[in-house]
């Protein structure tokens, strides 16, 4: 099992990257942050907001440019580091679990804590242009929805249903997962021409 990513983020802070063991975000992961506590420090957790178990200080991310990361893992190690991924650059931030880490079958990334980010990602072919996305820092879905004036109200289900039409079409369009966005399509896409020895050799996740 070994894997490797390369991207471009610009972003003031909070940028973090997922490592799911399954493919929803609810399935166990591997959590990597870059520049959090006000682009202060960076992280490797073991579940989503979880305790850090590999941490190092330092600015990295940069609010007007893009800086180039790379992720990296195997069997047993996590590393992540700043520009082209050669065999002297050995990242910033690393972790191993002797027993073995789980298997990485899917990835996500998003921007946290009022942060918002643009992101361009490499893939291993060189026919198309890279891709590039924009993250903004939300709420999953709507935190709260005001319906408590109607739990004691004595209304059918058809009554119902037309009241909370409105609620229920917010949160099933908040819910929605779109295709295009969602790192099994991106895997699929392919980069801009990239003659970068990391190009030749980037690892990809099933």
């Amino acid at each position: 099992m070994n894997g490797l990513i390369n991207f471009k983020v610009q972003s003031c802070n909070d940028v973090h990257f997922a490592l799911i063991s399954g493919q929803t975000e609810y399935d166990s992961l591997y959590e990597i942050v870059i520049g959090g506590w006000g682009n202060s420090k960076s992280v490797i957790r073991t579940s989503k907001q979880g305790s850090p178990v590999a941490q190092t200080y330092g600015s990295y991310l940069n609010c007007n440019e893009l800086v180039e990361f790379w992720i990296s893992w195997s069997n047993i190690t996590i590393t992540l580091g700043t520009g082209v991924k050669t065999f002297n650059n050995t990242g910033f931030l690393t972790w191993s679990l002797q027993s073995g880490l789980l298997s990485i079958l899917d990835s996500g990334f998003y921007t946290a804590f009022g942060s918002t980010g643009e992101w361009i990602f490499y893939t291993q072919e060189t026919t198309t242009e890279a891709i590039e996305i924009t993250t903004t820092s939300s709420c999953m879905c709507p935190c709260v929805h005001n319906i408590s004036h109607i739990d004691s109200s004595n209304l059918t289900k058809e009554e119902l249903m037309i009241i909370l039409h409105d609620e229920l079409q917010l949160l099933k369009n908040t819910l929605r997962i779109e295709k295009k966005f969602s790192s099994k399509y991106l895997r699929r896409l392919t980069s801009a021409p990239d003659n970068r020895t990391s190009s030749k050799s980037m690892g990809s996740i099933a």
